[in-house]
């Protein structure tokens, strides 16, 4: 089951439990907080896009769905 570690990780945490529900993984996922946990966060000004009008429009959870379901599509086109 997917818990929030900190604060500061809540949205990595939350991405990594959306993936798991996504591709049906029920078992614990577990942090050595001892360590880093990937890459340094990189953030996106996107006030520029905004003012052209351009608005995401796909949620993180639809977006992750979809890619996996994409994966999924050729992954089954492969082996066939």
């Amino acid at each position: 089951m997917c818990e929030m570690a900190t604060m500061t990780s809540a949205l990595s945490v939350c991405s990594k439990c959306v993936v798991a529900a996504t591709v049906g993984y029920t078992g614990e996922i577990s942090y050595d907080t001892s360590r880093p946990d990937g890459t340094p966060r990189k953030l996106l000004d996107v006030s520029r896009l905004a003012q052209l009008g351009w608005r995401a429009t796909t949620l993180l959870e639809d977006g992750i769905r979809l890619a996996y379901r994409a994966y999924l599509s050729e992954h089954n086109q492969a082996a066939e």
